[in-house]
């Protein structure tokens, strides 16, 4: 990593965050939704919890461009649902599974 890299990362990265605080509307929702299924993929059997480092950090810069509490609201609504609708197959995954092939 060059001396470069190190200082138009930090920029690359305030961009992106401005870009997700300047979102509004439907767009700031579909963003958290998509973010809140992101999150989803930590869960098992997926597993990939580095991603927990994207979705939540979205998260906390949408909230940052909230100019209100019914928009913050909303926000983290979204987030949650978009969440819970896709982590539906980690119940599947649960229910489904063959405890005897488990416990040889």
């Amino acid at each position: 990593m060059t001396v470069t890299d190190m200082t138009t990362t930090p920029a690359r990265l305030g961009r992106v965050s401005a870009g997700l605080a300047g979102l509004t509307g439907w767009r700031r929702l579909l963003a958290a939704a998509g973010f809140g299924g992101l999150a989803t993929l930590a869960l098992p059997p997926a597993g990939a919890v580095p991603l927990l480092l994207i979705a939540f950090p979205g998260l906390l810069w949408l909230l940052d461009g909230a100019r209100t509490k019914r928009q913050a609201f909303a926000v983290g609504w979204f987030f949650g649902f978009g969440h819970h609708l896709l982590g539906l197959y980690w119940i599947s995954a649960a229910l489904f599974t063959d405890l005897s092939l488990i416990h040889t």
